[in-house]
């Protein structure tokens, strides 16, 4: 595994890179590979921004200077992309989506920055640090070690990023870094109520509505002290909201002091189920999400789902049962 000294190596001595992240990108993702992107931009790299998913609207000014591309066709690419870079952020090389089989066998090399932890890898160019509460925190330290300038666009891209990815500074990984970074950012000229508007006070009536029938079926187990949630591609249909609105329903049963993990199934309009697990305590989201080739933190994972609701309901509440029983 490569060291963050490694990484910005690569990134001096190379010109040319396409950035991505996973799919259903959000905040912390959709932020680290803007504000890479843009210093890389600005020191006179190189560069493409492309994801498999599109941005969520909510989530479009991290990009005001619309870098950020959803991938279409060969077209988006460049005709000598044998001499590119593919850099992804905050995800693992197979979580990035359709845009994987296109750009893997092509590019020159494959880096990854990531805050999530992977176990044992051999890559020399994936750097991971597990202690960061958000893949921007990692991309702030690498554009400071390389002198780039933090521009206000990119200053409220990052702080976006640690917000979203902390919690707003609550969760468990949010440590003393977070905080420094963040009276930086405020300093370069970053307005947090303005951050926290768009984050929190930005919801469609269609989402709102979506919640609520969702919240609706909500069934408890183990002695209440577990949430599960299921959303059909009819109900997302049948409420008007976006796919991508359905991201923080996971975390409402939380907010219970009796409820110590929730899992959310959310069937998109194509049919494909996901399930996302939160929790607080001791349970270990990312330990079940892996046993289906999922991956997260310990506090906040997910996983595309295989079999039916039923079959992957009752896997999860077997895994989960050794911390209940």
């Amino acid at each position: 595994m490569a060291k963050i000294e490694d990484i910005i190596d690569y990134l001096s001595r190379n010109d040319k890179f396409i950035i991505t992240c996973h799919e259903s990108p959000d905040g912390d993702a959709l932020a680290a590979e803007y504000s890479l992107g843009k210093g890389l931009k600005n020191i006179n790299k190189e560069i493409k921004i492309l994801n498999s998913d599109s941005t969520p609207d909510k989530f479009k000014f991290v990009d005001p200077t619309d870098l950020i591309f959803q991938y279409e066709s060969e077209d988006d690419l460049p005709e000598d992309i044998e001499n590119w870079t593919l850099v992804i952020v905050d995800t693992e090389l197979n979580n990035i989506g359709s845009i994987h089989d296109i750009l893997v066998n092509k590019v020159k090399n494959i880096i990854v920055i990531d805050h999530h932890n992977y176990g044992e890898v051999s890559n020399p160019y994936i750097f991971l640090n597990p202690d960061a509460g958000s893949s921007c925190e990692i991309i702030y330290e690498i554009l400071m070690k390389m002198n780039i300038e933090i521009t206000l666009d990119m200053a409220i891209a990052i702080y976006t990023g640690i917000v979203y990815d902390t919690g707003s500074f609550a969760y468990p990984k949010t440590n003393a870094m977070a905080f420094h970074i963040a009276e930086h950012l405020v300093n370069i000229g970053v307005n947090p109520n303005k951050i926290y508007s768009r984050l929190s006070e930005s919801k469609s009536i269609e989402s709102i509505i979506l919640q609520t029938l969702v919240n609706q079926n909500m069934k408890l187990h183990f002695n209440k002290q577990v949430a599960v949630q299921y959303m059909s591609k009819k109900t997302l249909l049948d409420s008007g909201a976006q796919y991508d609105e359905a991201q923080e329903i996971v975390n409402f049963p939380l907010q219970s002091q009796i409820v110590r993990a929730s899992v959310f199934f959310k069937e998109n309009a194509s049919g494909l189920l996901r399930c996302s697990i939160r929790s607080k305590g001791d349970v270990d989201c990312t330990k079940i999400a892996r046993m289906f080739n999922g991956g997260g933190h310990k506090t906040a994972a997910g996983f595309k789902c295989h079999e039916p609701f039923d079959i992957i309901l009752k896997r999860v509440l077997d895994i989960l049962s050794e911390y209940f029983t």
